[in-house]
C-alpha cells in the first residue's frame, strides 16, 4: 500500500480477525495518522439514517464521520475527549453531546450508534449513553451531495466546516451507514473511493508510552507536532542512532521565510538558523551514522546558536542584528510533509535536494526528545508518517517503503471471470457437473502489492467427499509474472513458486508490482494435489491455466537531473545554451513532449536571466522540455560572478524535485606559454621580450560570444638571486625517539635545513613517504592541531620546525620502529629523500619467558634466558620482578638466603645467577609462577607473563596399601575383585606399573575376566581399577592367599588378602496362583509368584530367573514391551514380575463353561543355586472379575457418545450371557439373561424401543440388546461422562421378569461424551494487569490471565500477541531469552509464561487475542505497571568526632540505604577528595566504601589536618541498578566541654560565669594547657565582657577568654533586650574551644532571659530618684580564697537603647519555656547597651528635675508604707527564727554562703546587680503547703548577683540571717512571686 505507516500488526495477524469473521459480517480496523482520510464520492437522501462506527484513540479531538452536503450534513467528532454529533438538515444545526463522565480518548474501543427517523435523531455511545433531539424545521431529509468522509475531509470547502478539528489520529473500525460498509474493501477506487495515508489494523504507535523511541524507515518518515513557541532562548535535545549518512533530522517553519533546520550530511550534523536572505550554520566535527546512540542538543538564542554532540560543542555567534525566528506551523521532526516540502527545497537543504529532493528524510531511530525541557513523544503528535514504535533493525534503516502515488487518468475495465470445465470423463458425482475452477483479474495499483483471495482463485470441488484438505490443492507457478513477483506473506516476505489453496483462503499470497509502466501481466499455473489418494486427471498437475493481473497505471512524478553536475561554467558577460545533455528530465508515463521546466524564486538580476534565442533579450521563466532539447535555451551572464538558478519540472499534474544549477562566471583565462627568465647583474636594467615571456588566453571564440570583453593582464616578474640557485643545506637530520602511543617534537636539533637567502619561512618540507605507524600533525594558530590519521599533514616549513609545531605522532601499538621521508626547497631549488628514522619506545617493558624443566626435589636458577627483556631501550635498566602468582608446588629463593620465600627480586640478581627456583618434593610434575618486570622511574611495567615448570619425576616412594578387605564370596561363585576389596598407591608410579605377586589361594584361585579357568599368580592394580580380576571359589570357606607389591624398585609389606564363602539359599516367598476372567489375560505380580534369596546386601543387583519347564494348557505366558507389543516367553525374572510385563494369556474361551483350570511348572535360577521344579495354578472363571474392565460380564465396554448426540448399545458393548455358564447345559435353554437399571444417568436417558428407561418402567433383556440394542441420548450439556448402573440375573422364561433377592450382578456401564465447541471462551480475570519491578521478570499466573471455556481444555486456549509490549517482552520459562508470541493457558496455569522487562521506567500495555480455534477471537489490552527501581537514604546523620580525638567510626546509624532492587549490595563513593582527613577500612584507605561496611563498623574517618573542626564528605551512592548523586555527610568536632543546660538569667543583668556553666577542664587535663574560648558568633541581645581592671565598675567587651578565667569569675555575660509581652526569651552565643595539640571545635552556649522583676520597679513612682549618689560596693567572690572587690566610681554615661527580641526558631527545646524565678527576685537596674567600655546609670537627670520631682505628696506616702512592710517582714521573720529553733533536727545548719551555695543545687547560679538600683532584702513569708515549683536547675544562684546595698556589714548580717535557716527549712521557703492583689507592689 502506497504510503504505508508505522509499524501496525504483521498482515498475517491482521488477517486472523477477518478470517474469523462469520460469513455476511465483515470488519475493517484501519489506523488514521493525523492527516488521513476516507472519502467516498456518493450521493444519498434519507428521511431514516442509521449509522454505526467504532473508534479508538488517545487524542482528545478530531474528526471521525461526516456525511457532507451542500447546506445539509452529519458531522460527529471528538472535542476535549468528549463526543459531538452536528446534524443539520437545511434549517438549523442541531447539536448532541455524550452523556458520560470519562472521556472517550482512553484508547478503549468505543462503538457510535446514530439513528435518524424523520425528526427524531437519536446518539447512543457504548449502548448505555443515550440522547436525543428533535431537529428544528419541517425539512427531515438529510440529503448528502459531495459523499462520505471518514477521518479527515481531504479539501473540502464548506461553510460548515469552519473551524473544524484537526484530522483524527487513532482507529477505526466497522463504518456502517445505512447498511452500506464504507471502509469495506479499504482500497482506492477511482472516481468513487479515495484513501489517502489509511492502513488496515490497528497500529502500535497509538499505544507507544511516552519513553518509546520512534523508527523512521523510509524517505518520506515525518512526524509533526504542535509549533514550538521560543521565548528568549530554545533549546531541542534528543537521542539517535542511525547508519544513513545523510537525511533531515528537524524543520520547523516560521514566518516571513525564518527558520530552523537540522539535517545530516556525510554523517555529519548540521544545523541552520534564519530566512531566506541570511542564515548562520553549523556543523559536528564527528560523524554519527555508526549505529550507536548520540545525544544531540540544538541551543539558539539571539546573539548565538550552539550545537552538541556527545561531549562535543561547537558555537556560533549570529549578526548583531539577529532576532530569534518568529516560528509557526507544525513542528517536523525526520522529515516533512508533502506541502512544506517545497519550501524546504528552496532552502536548498542538502538532505532534500537533487535525486534527494522527494523524499531526503532521516532514517534511524530517535528517542527521548525534549523542547525547552518538555518531553515530546507519539502521545503528543500531530501527524505521523512512515514511523513505528521502537527501534528496528538496521537493514529498516536503508529500505525505502513505495512512495504516495496517486492515480492519473484510471481507466479500469470490467474485470472478466473465468469458469473452467473439467475435461476428464472420470465421474466424481456433483464435480463433474459443475465449474472446476473459477478465475477472477487481480488488480493492482501501479507498484503495489495485492493478496491473491478466495475470489480471485476458487477450486469448486467437494474436498469432503474427495478426502481431501484444501491445503493439499497445489498451485505450481509454470510461468512467472513478467512485471512482478508472487510472494508469500510472512516476516520477510519469501517469493514462491508454489502455494495451497489453504494459503489462498487465508489471504498469505501477494503479488507485488515491480512499478514499471505495464498496465496487464499474468502468469500460467498447473492444479495437483499431495494426497495419496488416487485423484481425476485435472488434479494431477498436467494442464496450465493462466492468471491475469490489470495494473491501475499511477502517475509518477517527474524526475529532473542534472547528468554533469551543478555547475554551469561560464566566461564573463557570456551566454550558455543550455543543453538536455546538462539538464535532463525524465518522466515514464508522460510524454517529454508534455514537461515544462520552471525557475522557482526570482534569478539574482545583477547576475543574468535566461533566454529564448527565438526572442533574444527577453527574460524567460518557463520554457519546455521540447525548446531544451532543441537548444533555444540560453543563460545570458551580466553581472556578479556567482549565482544560481532554481529549477523544477512538472507533467501538468505531479511536479519533480528541485534542483540546483549552480552559475559561476570566471575571466577569461591566460597561459604562460614561454617564461624563460632573465639573467642580469644586480643592479643592471634589462628589456622583456615576447622571447622571454609569452602569454596567450584558452577562449575559444568560435565557442563564446564575447561581449565587451577587456584584456587587462599584468606580468609579475620575480627577481632571484644567483644564490638561490644553490640547493638548500641539511644540518640536522637525526632519529627520532618516542614513546609509542605519544607525540614527539620535530625540532630544530632533529631536523634544520637552511639557505643563506632563505628565511626558515621559505624553507618547505613536503612529506614524500608518510610514516607506516604514525603520522605527522602541526600545532594551528587556533590552539589546535591539523592532521590525524586518515589525514597528516603533508607541508610544513623550517620555521614550523624552529617553533616546535610539528609533531610526530605514534599510534600503532607493538611497534618497534618507523620512519618516513621529506623533500625540501627554498621555492627554487628541492633537495629530495631526507630520510628520518623514528625509534619507538615500547608501552609495556617487552618480557619474554622460557619454561624450564626440574628435577623432583630439586632446584633450578633464573637465568636470564628464562626471564628476558629483549628491546635495546631496557638494556641496562634497573627493574624489578615482581611475583604475582607464587609457584603451587615449590618458591622462589635468593641462594644467599636459602629457604625464604621472596615475592620480588630484581633484574641484577638474575643476570648474578641468584635467583633460584626450588620443587618443594611432591609428586606434582607441573607447576608454574607468574611474573611482571617494573621500573618505578619510569613508571612502566610489562604484561604479566607466566613461566611454566616441568617436574621430571623420582622414583622415590613405595607403594602403599590403601584398602585390604576380607571378600565376602558364595560357594562356588565367579566374584570380581574391586578397589573397595583391594587398593594400593604409589604417588610416583601409574597403577599399571604397580605389580601383585600372590601366593596360590587356599579356596579357590586368581583370573582374568577373558579367561576365568586360568588361574594367575601376578596382576596389576590397573586391572582391579579395569574390573578384570576375579576371584573363583572352589573347596574350603575360609582361605585366601599372600601378596607384595612393588613399583619396581620399591617394595609394599607383604600381607594376606582374605576369603570367606558361604552358601546361596533360593525360598520361593509367594505362589498363590492367578484368577483369570475367560479370554482376557491378566498380569502375574509379587504378590502373586516372588522368589528371594538370602543375599539381602546385593538384593537389587541379584537376579533370580523362572524357567518355564512346563507351558500352560489354555494360554500362555507372554512379556508386554514398551511399545505395548507382547511376545510368548519361556523364562522371565523376578524384576519382571515386579514391573508388572509378564501376563497370562487365555486362549480357549468359547470352550471354557463357567471355570476352568490352567498351570505351569518352572524352576528358579540365581547363580550358584538353583530351586528345584515348582507348580504355579491358575482358574479361569467367569466368577473373576476383569483386571481391565473392572466387570465379569461378557462384554462392558461403555460407548462413545457425541455431546447431545445418541448411540446404541447392542451385545457388543453389553453381553452377560456368560451367567448361564453357571447352569449345567441342559438348563440354559430355559433361563435368560435381563437387566434392570438401578441407577439412572444423570445427563441423558436411555430408549428401549421407543420407551424411556424409568425407574417404574426399568428393565430390559439380552435378547433386545441382541436383537435390537438400547439408545442412549445425551442432553447436550458439558458434561464429559456420564454412566448408569445396573443389575444382572438369569430369569426363568416361564415367569416375568422380576430382579431376586440373591444371584444378583451389579455393576457400572461407563459413557464418554465427546465435546462439541459450542461455546466461547469466557474471560474469567476482572482486571488485566501484572505489576513488575524495573529491570526485573514476573510470572504471568492465572490469577493475572485467565479465560475459562467448557468445550475446551486449557492447552487448546490459545493467546496470540496482537501488539507486542512496550516495555519488555513475554517469554516462556524454559528460555527466558527468547521471546514468545504463543501461548496458551495450560502456559499460564502452569507459570511459564514471564514477562521480562526491559529496564525502562515507562509503564507498558501488550494487545492479545485468545481462542478455541473456533469461535471468534477476543481482543484485550493488558496493562503491565513497572514499579520503578529506588535507591533511598533512611539514615543521613551528622558524624561527631570528639574533641581531642583523630578517629570516628562510620556506621549504619549515621550512613544508611535501602532499595528494592534486585542488585541489593550499596556502593558509596566520595565525588570529592576530603580537604582534611580520608576513610579508612581497616590499614586502607578508601574511597569506595559498601553499606555491610558501615553496618559491620569497619568504615572510620581519620582527621589528618588539626586546624580543621569540620570536614564535609560530598558523595554519591549506587547499586547496579541506580544511583543517588549529590549526598552530603557533615562530620563535626564536638568541643570536650561541659555546657550547662536551661540556664535562666533576669533581664538587664550582669552574669558571671562559672566552670559549671562552661567547664573545659578535662580538655585542659588532656591537652595539660588552658583551653582558649574565642566567641564567633555573639549573643544577639547581649554582650560578653570582663572588669576593665580588677575591682573596676566598668567592663569592657572580650571575644576571647580562658578556663583559668571563667574559674576565677572574670567573665561576665550583659543582657539587655526589649521583653514587652514576653514572659521568657532565649539567646546563644557560637566559640570556637582551642587547646594546645588538639583540633579546634564550635561550640554554643544557650541560654534563657526572663524578664526582670517588674512590679519592684514599677511600684515607685517616676519621679522619685533611686540613687542620688554612686556608692562604693563591695562585690561577691564566689571562691573562698578570693577577696571582695570594690568597685570605682563612674560617670553617669547614656542612657538605655530598645532593641527587639530575638528568638531561636530552630531550637525547639529552648521554646516555650516558663520556668519560674529564683528563690530571691531580687530588684535589677537597667544598663546601657551603647559604647563598650561602660555601665549607665540609671538615672541620669539633672538636680532641679529631681528637685522638681520631690514636690510630690507620694514621696512622702510611699516611705511610711515601706517602713510599715519592713516592720512587717521583720516580725514574721522573727516568728520563723523561734519555729525553727523550735525542731530539733540532726542535720548540720548551713554555716556559711559558700556552703550553701555548694550544697543546694537551687542555688548554684546567680546574677550581678547593678551597682545603681539599691538593694532591699526580704525575709519570705513561709506557708508550709507551698513548695518549690520550678526545676533546681532553672534558678539563678544567689551569690553571682552583685548587691546593691551599700555597707557590707549590712549585707552581710542579711545574709547571715538566711544562712541560720535550717537547710530542711528552706525548702518550704517560697521560689516562686505570690500574686498581687490590687495595689500591691513588690519592695
Amino acid at each position: 500500500m502506497a504510503g504505508r505507516r508505522g509499524a501496525s500488526v504483521p498482515a498475517a495477524l491482521l488477517l486472523l480477525p477477518a478470517l474469523l469473521l462469520p460469513a455476511g459480517q465483515p470488519a475493517v480496523a484501519a489506523s488514521f495518522y493525523g492527516d488521513s482520510f476516507v472519502e467516498l464520492n456518493k450521493a444519498e437522501a434519507s428521511s431514516q439514517t442509521s449509522l454505526r462506527l467504532r473508534f479508538r484513540t488517545s487524542k482528545p479531538e478530531g474528526l471521525l464521520f461526516l456525511a457532507a452536503g451542500k447546506r445539509d450534513y452529519c458531522l460527529i467528532e471528538l472535542r476535549l475527549g468528549n463526543l459531538q454529533l452536528r446534524i443539520n438538515f437545511g434549517v438549523g444545526e442541531q447539536v448532541l453531546h455524550s452523556q458520560q463522565r470519562s472521556q472517550l480518548n482512553d484508547l478503549a474501543w468505543h462503538l457510535v450508534e446514530l439513528y435518524h427517523d424523520h425528526d427524531n435523531v437519536t446518539l447512543v455511545i457504548d449502548k448505555h449513553d443515550r440522547s436525543s433531539a428533535k431537529m428544528p424545521g419541517i425539512l427531515y431529509e438529510l440529503n448528502i451531495d459531495y459523499g462520505f468522509y471518514i477521518g479527515g475531509t481531504n479539501k473540502l470547502d464548506a461553510p460548515y466546516l469552519l473551524g473544524a478539528l484537526p484530522g483524527f489520529r487513532g482507529c477505526i473500525d466497522d463504518v456502517s451507514f445505512n447498511q452500506l460498509d464504507i471502509l469495506v474493501p479499504l482500497r482506492p477506487s477511482p472516481g468513487f473511493k479515495n484513501i489517502h495515508e489509511v492502513s488496515v489494523g490497528c497500529s502500535d504507535e497509538f499505544f507507544a508510552s511516552e519513553d518509546e523511541s520512534i523508527s523512521f524507515f523510509s524517505s518520506r518518515s515525518y512526524v509533526s507536532f504542535p509549533s514550538w513557541n521560543v521565548d528568549d532562548e530554545g533549546i531541542l535535545e534528543y537521542t539517535l542512532q542511525t547508519s544513513a549518512a545523510r537525511g533531515l533530522l528537524l524543520f520547523h517553519p516560521g514566518q516571513a521565510g525564518d527558520f530552523i533546520a537540522m539535517e545530516m550530511e556525510d554523517g555529519l550534523v548540521k544545523a541552520c538558523i534564519g530566512n531566506h536572505r541570511s542564515r548562520t550554520q553549523l556543523s559536528s566535527r564527528r560523524s554519527i551514522n555508526d549505529s550507536h546512540w548520540h545525544y544531540i542538543e540544538l541551543k539558539f538564542t539571539a546573539e548565538y546558536l550552539e550545537l552538541t554532540l556527545d561531549e562535543e560543542t561547537v558555537k556560533k555567534s549570529l549578526p548583531s542584528h539577529s532576532k530569534l525566528p518568529l516560528l509557526k506551523g507544525p513542528f517536523f521532526v525526520g522529515g516533512v510533509d508533502g506541502s512544506t516540502r517545497s519550501e524546504v527545497i528552496k532552502l536548498e537543504l542538502a538532505s532534500v535536494s537533487g535525486k534527494y529532493a522527494r523524499g531526503g528524510s532521516f532514517k534511524g531511530c530517535l528517542r527521548d526528545l525534549k523542547v525547552n525541557s518538555e518531553k515530546k513523544s507519539l502521545k503528543n503528535v500531530l501527524v505521523t508518517k512512515d514511523i513505528s514504535a521502537g527501534c528496528e533493525t538496521e537493514s529498516a534503516f536503508n529500505t525505502d517503503l513505495a512512495s504516495e502515488v496517486t492515480v492519473k487518468n484510471p481507466t479500469v475495465k470490467a474485470v472478466p471471470t473465468y469458469a473452467i470445465f473439467p475435461e476428464s470423463s472420470v465421474s466424481l458425482g456433483k464435480e463433474d457437473r459443475s465449474h472446476l475452477l473459477f478465475l477472477s483479474n487481480l488488480i493492482v495499483l501501479e507498484g503495489g502489492k495485492a493478496a491473491l483471495q478466495s475470489k480471485h482463485i476458487k477450486v469448486n470441488l467437494d474436498f469432503q467427499k474427495l478426502g481431501i484438505h484444501q491445503s493439499q490443492i497445489l498451485f505450481e507457478v509454470k510461468r512467472p509474472p513478467s512485471h512482478g513477483d508472487l510472494k508469500l506473506d510472512v516476516e520477510p516476505e519469501q517469493e514462491v513458486n508454489t502455494f495451497t489453496m489453504q494459503d489462498v483462503l487465508q489471504g498469505k499470497i501477494l503479488y507485488a508490482h515491480d512499478g514499471s509502466e505495464n498496465t496487464y501481466d499474468y502468469f500460467n499455473f498447473s492444479i495437483s494435489t499431495s494426497s495419496e489418494k488416487i485423484v481425476p486427471p485435472y488434479l494431477q498437475g498436467n494442464e496450465q491455466h493462466m492468471f491475469s493481473i490489470t495494473v491501475t497505471p499511477v502517475n509518477d512524478a517527474p524526475e529532473i537531473m542534472l547528468p554533469m553536475g551543478n555547475v554551469l561554467l561560464l566566461f564573463e558577460n557570456s551566454k550558455k545554451r543550455l543543453t538536455s545533455d546538462l539538464i535532463k528530465v525524465l518522466d515514464k508515463d508522460t510524454d517529454p513532449g508534455d514537461l515544462s521546466l520552471s525557475v522557482l524564486g526570482n534569478l539574482n538580476a545583477d547576475a543574468g536571466f535566461l533566454e529564448n534565442s527565438k526572442h533574444p533579450g527577453k527574460t524567460i521563466t518557463t520554457f519546455s522540455n521540447e525548446d531544451l532539447r532543441e537548444g533555444t535555451v540560453f543563460f545570458v551572464h551580466t553581472g556578479v560572478k556567482n549565482s544560481r538558478i532554481v529549477l523544477r519540472a512538472s507533467d501538468g499534474e505531479k511536479v519533480s524535485n528541485t534542483v540546483v544549477l549552480r552559475v559561476m562566471a570566471v575571466p577569461l583565462d591566460f597561459r604562460v606559454v614561454r617564461n624563460s627568465g632573465v639573467e642580469l647583474f644586480q643592479g643592471v636594467t634589462a628589456l622583456i621580450t615576447p622571447g622571454h615571456l609569452t602569454v596567450e588566453t584558452s577562449a575559444k571564440l568560435q565557442e563564446l560570444e564575447i561581449r565587451d570583453t577587456c584584456l587587462d593582464a599584468a606580468v609579475h616578474v620575480r627577481i632571484y638571486l644567483e644564490s638561490h640557485q644553490w640547493p638548500p643545506r641539511i644540518v640536522n637530520k637525526n632519529n627520532l625517539l618516542v614513546e609509542e602511543g605519544k607525540p614527539v617534537k620535530i625540532s630544530k636539533g632533529k631536523l634544520q635545513v637552511v639557505h643563506e637567502n632563505s628565511s626558515p619561512s621559505e624553507i618547505v618540507f613536503t612529506v614524500r613517504q608518510l610514516p607506516v605507524h604514525g603520522y605527522i600533525r602541526k600545532f594551528s594558530s587556533d590552539e589546535d592541531y591539523l592532521g590525524a590519521d586518515q589525514s597528516p599533514v603533508l607541508s610544513f616549513t623550517q620555521q614550523d620546525v624552529d617553533e616546535g609545531k610539528v609533531q610526530y605522532m605514534q599510534t600503532l601499538s607493538d611497534q618497534l620502529d618507523d620512519h618516513f621521508s621529506l623533500d625540501v626547497t627554498n621555492g627554487v631549488q628541492t633537495v629530495n629523500g631526507i630520510e628520518i628514522s623514528v625509534d619507538i619506545i615500547p608501552r609495556m617493558i617487552p618480557l619474554e619467558v622460557q619454561n624450564f624443566t626440574v628435577i623432583e626435589g630439586g632446584s633450578k636458577a633464573l637465568v636470564e634466558d628464562y626471564l628476558k627483556i629483549s628491546n635495546r631501550h631496557f638494556a641496562g635498566l634497573s627493574c624489578e620482578f615482581i611475583l604475582i602468582e607464587q609457584p603451587n608446588h615449590g618458591y622462589i629463593e635468593n641462594s644467599h638466603i636459602p629457604g625464604m620465600k621472596l615475592a620480588t627480586f630484581t633484574r641484577k640478581q638474575v643476570e648474578q645467577e641468584l635467583i633460584y627456583y626450588v620443587h618443594d618434593d611432591s609428586e606434582e610434575l607441573m607447576d608454574n609462577f607468574t611474573v611482571i618486570v617494573n621500573n618505578t622511574e619510569l613508571w612502566k611495567q610489562s604484561l604479566p607473563q607466566t613461566v611454566f615448570i616441568t617436574v621430571m619425576a623420582v622414583n622415590d616412594e613405595p607403594p602403599v596399601i590403601k584398602v585390604n578387605r576380607i571378600l565376602q564370596v558364595w560357594v562356588g561363585s565367579v566374584t570380581e575383585i574391586t578397589v573397595d576389596d583391594l587398593c594400593a598407591e604409589d604417588k610416583d608410579s601409574s597403577p599399571s606399573e604397580l605389580i601383585y605377586s600372590i601366593t596360590p589361594p587356599s579356596n579357590g584361585h586368581l583370573a582374568l575376566k577373558s579367561s576365568l579357568n586360568q588361574s594367575i599368580l601376578s596382576f596389576t592394580q590397573g586391572h582391579i581399577i579395569e574390573g578384570q580380576l576375579v576371584f573363583v571359589h572352589n573347596g574350603a570357606m575360609s582361605g585366601g592367599f599372600n601378596f607384595q607389591v612393588t613399583d619396581g624398585l620399591n617394595f609394599a609389606p607383604r600381607q594376606i588378602f582374605s576369603v570367606t564363602a558361604r552358601m546361596l539359599v533360593i525360598s520361593l516367598e509367594e505362589n498363590k496362583g492367578l484368577g483369570v476372567f475367560p479370554g482376557s489375560r491378566k498380569p502375574i505380580s509379587q504378590h502373586d509368584l516372588k522368589a528371594v534369596t538370602n543375599d539381602v546386601t546385593n538384593a537389587g543387583n541379584r537376579t533370580i530367573t523362572f524357567m518355564v519347564v512346563t507351558s500352560p494348557e489354555h494360554g500362555r505366558l507372554i512379556r508386554v514391551n514398551s511399545d505395548n507389543t507382547t511376545q510368548e516367553i519361556i523364562s522371565f525374572t523376578q524384576s519382571m514380575v515386579d514391573e508388572g510385563v509378564i501376563m497370562y494369556e487365555h486362549l480357549q474361551a468359547a470352550l471354557v463353561g463357567w471355570s476352568a483350570e490352567d498351570f505351569f511348572t518352572f524352576t528358579v535360577l540365581s547363580p550358584p543355586s538353583a530351586l528345584d521344579l515348582q507348580v504355579f495354578h491358575i482358574v479361569i472363571s467367569y466368577g473373576v472379575t476383569r483386571h481391565d474392565r473392572n466387570s465379569r460380564l461378557l462384554a462392558n465396554t461403555g460407548a462413545i457418545v457425541q455431546e447431545g448426540g445418541r448411540v446404541l448399545i447392542n451385545k457388543t458393548n453389553l453381553d452377560a450371557s456368560n451367567l448361564l455358564f453357571k447352569l449345567p447345559e441342559i438348563q440354559r435353554s430355559m433361563y435368560e439373561v435381563w437387566y434392570q437399571v438401578v441407577s439412572l444417568p444423570q445427563h441423558g436417558v436411555i430408549v428401549v424401543g421407543e420407551r424411556n428407561v424409568t425407574k417404574e418402567k426399568p428393565n430390559f433383556s439380552q435378547y433386545i440388546l441382541n436383537k435390537f440394542g438400547i439408545v442412549y441420548v445425551h442432553d447436550n450439556s458439558e458434561s464429559l461422562i456420564d454412566n448408569f448402573t445396573f443389575a444382572v440375573w438369569l430369569n426363568l422364561k416361564s415367569k416375568s421378569a422380576t430382579k431376586p433377592h440373591s444371584e444378583v450382578l451389579e455393576e457400572m456401564f461407563n459413557i464418554t461424551v465427546v465435546p462439541v465447541n459450542d461455546q466461547p471462551p469466557e474471560l474469567k480475570t476482572k482486571m488485566l494487569h501484572l505489576k513488575v519491578l524495573q529491570g526485573d521478570m514476573s510470572v504471568l499466573g492465572s490469577e493475572n490471565l485467565k479465560v475459562e471455556d467448557l468445550d475446551n481444555s486449557p492447552d487448546e486456549l490459545k493467546y496470540t500477541i496482537v501488539s507486542n509490549p512496550n516495555n519488555g517482552y513475554l517469554a516462556m520459562k524454559s528460555n527466558l531469552s527468547v521471546s514468545v508470541k504463543d501461548f496458551t493457558q495450560a502456559d499460564v496455569d502452569g507459570d511459564k509464561i514471564w514477562f521480562v522487562q526491559d529496564g525502562s521506567s515507562s509503564s507498558g500495555v501488550f494487545y492479545f487475542s485468545v481462542t478455541d480455534g473456533k469461535h471468534r477471537p477476543l481482543y484485550k489490552l493488558f496493562s503491565l505497571e513497572v514499579i520503578p527501581i529506588s535507591l533511598v537514604l533512611v539514615n543521613l546523620t551528622n558524624v561527631v568526632l570528639p574533641q581531642g580525638q583523630t578517629s570516628v567510626t562510620i556506621t549504619n546509624v549515621q550512613l544508611s540505604a535501602v532499595t528494592n532492587g534486585k542488585s541489593t549490595t550499596i556502593m558509596y563513593e566520595i565525588t570529592q577528595p576530603l580537604e582534611y582527613g580520608h576513610l579508612m577500612i581497616g590499614n586502607e584507605k578508601v574511597t569506595k566504601f559498601e553499606q555491610a561496611d558501615l553496618y559491620s563498623g569497619r568504615l572510620s574517618y581519620h582527621l589528618t589536618n588539626l586546624s580543621a573542626s569540620k570536614e564535609v564528605l560530598e558523595f554519591m551512592l549506587f547499586t547496579a541498578e541506580g544511583n543517588l548523586t549529590g549526598q552530603v555527610l557533615n562530620i563535626t568536632v564536638k568541643p570536650l566541654v561541659q555546657v550547662a543546660d536551661d540556664v535562666q538569667i533576669p533581664n538587664q543583668a550582669v552574669y558571671k560565669f562559672r566552670s559549671s556553666d562552661l567547664d573545659a577542664s578535662e580538655l585542659g587535663n588532656l591537652t595539660n594547657s588552658n583551653p582558649r574560648f574565642e566567641v564567633i558568633v555573639p549573643p544577639s541581645h547581649g554582650r560578653i565582657v570582663k572588669r576593665r581592671f580588677v575591682n573596676d565598675a566598668v567592663f569592657e567587651d572580650i571575644r576571647t577568654f580562658t578556663q583559668s578565667d571563667i574559674d576565677r569569675g572574670g567573665v561576665l555575660l550583659l543582657t539587655d533586650t526589649n521583653m514587652t509581652g514576653l514572659d521568657l526569651f532565649n539567646d546563644s552565643f557560637t566559640f570556637v574551644l582551642q587547646a594546645d595539640g588538639v583540633q579546634p571545635a564550635v561550640g554554643c552556649f544557650r541560654y534563657s532571659v526572663t524578664p526582670r522583676s517588674a512590679p519592684l520597679v514599677q511600684g515607685f513612682p517616676t519621679q522619685v530618684p533611686l540613687v542620688t549618689s554612686t556608692t562604693t560596693l563591695k562585690i561577691h567572690s564566689t571562691s573562698k580564697d578570693e577577696a571582695p572587690a570594690t568597685s570605682q566610681n563612674k560617670d553617669p554615661t547614656v542612657a538605655p537603647q530598645k532593641t527587639r527580641p530575638t528568638m531561636w526558631p530552630e531550637r525547639n527545646r529552648w521554646e516555650n519555656l516558663h520556668e519560674e524565678g529564683p528563690l530571691l527576685n531580687l530588684a535589677l537596674g537597667t544598663s546601657g547597651s551603647v559604647g563598650t567600655k561602660t555601665i549607665t546609670q540609671v538615672d541620669g537627670r539633672s538636680a532641679r528635675e529631681q528637685a522638681a520631682e520631690s514636690s510630690n505628696p507620694w514621696y512622702i506616702i510611699i516611705p511610711l508604707v515601706l517602713v510599715s512592710v519592713v516592720l512587717i517582714v521583720a516580725v514574721l521573720t522573727v516568728c520563723i527564727l523561734l519555729m525553727c529553733q523550735k525542731k530539733k533536727k540532726t542535720k548540720p545548719l548551713v554555716t556559711n554562703q559558700t556552703d550553701a551555695v555548694i550544697t543546694s543545687p537551687d542555688h548554684s547560679r546567680c546574677l550581678e546587680r547593678s551597682l545603681t538600683v539599691p538593694s532591699v532584702t526580704v525575709t519570705p513569708l513561709l506557708r508550709g503547703v507551698e513548695r518549690n515549683t520550678s526545676s533546681a536547675s532553672s534558678t539563678v544562684r544567689h551569690e553571682q548577683l552583685l548587691p546593691v546595698v551599700g555597707s557590707p556589714a549590712v549585707e552581710r548580717s542579711l545574709q547571715n540571717s538566711w544562712l541560720n535557716l535550717d537547710p530542711e527549712m528552706i525548702q518550704y521557703c517560697r521560689k516562686t512571686n505570690p500574686t498581687l492583689k490590687r495595689n500591691q507592689y513588690w519592695v
